[in-house]
């Protein structure tokens, strides 16, 4: 499914000093060889066909979008790229020479914000691409998820669900890149983190390519199984339990009150005959006719 843009555009964003444009009008064409990808770039894997794609057409129809770069903060004769990656990378797969550029002045914080930006707008991002991404937003500038939330469009909380899932073990996180397991059920095995159970859990997941409302189902399971476990069938009464009972029926209707047979072996065993008074014991003994 497919990420909806943000609400507001990269220009937006980009209005909030302190960004400014060298000259916004003037494009600039940089020779390939000054330009450099950022270091905050949140996207680490490119699609080779995508790139074949765009290359092609850059051959026919140039690069139709300039570049936004600055100024390379250790080298005055090379410039950082803010955002366009991925055109950059198709203009040297077509074989350009330069590529048309504006350049802005760009703090640390901000040149992060914009590669950000432009790439949860133009082209989705990983699951765990945006969430190292707003890792990193955090970690270097000390920005609260709040901060981060207001930054970049989206809710407190999908910055809060996403961070989450750098918890899981690198495998899983491994998996969610390769795209094995989606998501769905990266928050379902969220909730056995600190359960022995995690990686057995994963592994059945995969192997068994468990759907995510069954690997939800599975984490219940193993969560509560006092909820998911039927009583026991009531154990079958033995033969000679029937007979017991039989025999205590028959007792209890001649001694009107209540008896019990206890068996302490085969062959061994006690009468017990409940009475509530002295009269109801005469009576009892009469039934035997016995005398004391």
């Amino acid at each position: 499914m497919k990420r909806k843009a943000l609400g507001r555009g990269l220009s937006a964003l980009l209005s909030e000093a302190p960004v400014e444009p060298i000259d916004q009008k003037t494009v600039l064409e940089i020779p390939l060889d000054s330009l450099e990808a950022n270091r905050y770039q949140p996207r680490t894997i490119f699609e080779e066909e995508s790139l074949k794609e765009l290359a092609e057409s850059i051959r026919t129809q140039g690069i139709l979008q300039p570049l936004l770069v600055r100024l390379h903060p250790n080298d005055s004769e090379k410039y950082q790229i803010l955002a366009g990656e991925r055109r950059f990378r198709s203009a040297l797969m077509a074989e350009l020479a330069t590529a048309p550029c504006i350049v802005l002045e760009a703090e640390e914080a901000k040149a992060m914000e914009i590669a950000l930006v432009e790439n949860l707008q133009r082209t989705d991002l990983s699951p765990v691409e945006e969430a190292r991404a707003f890792k990193s937003l955090a970690d270097r500038f000390a920005l609260t998820q709040e901060d981060i939330a207001k930054r970049v469009g989206k809710s407190r909380a999908a910055i809060t669900n996403a961070l989450r899932l750098l918890l899981l073990p690198k495998e899983i996180i491994h998996a969610l890149e390769t795209e094995d397991i989606t998501v769905g059920h990266a928050k379902a095995l969220l909730s056995l983190r600190e359960s022995r159970s995690l990686m057995p859990t994963f592994e059945r997941v995969v192997e068994e390519g468990l759907s995510v409302r069954e690997t939800e189902q599975l984490v219940h399971e193993i969560l509560y199984p006092s909820r998911m476990t039927p009583p026991p069938p009531p154990k079958p009464q033995k033969e000679e339990d029937v007979n017991i009972k039989a025999l205590e029926k028959s007792l209890e209707s001649l001694f009107r009150t209540k008896v019990r047979v206890k068996m302490k072996s085969k062959k061994k065993g006690a009468i017990e005959i409940q009475f509530y008074d002295l009269d109801q014991l005469d009576d009892i003994l009469k039934s035997w006719k016995i005398r004391l």
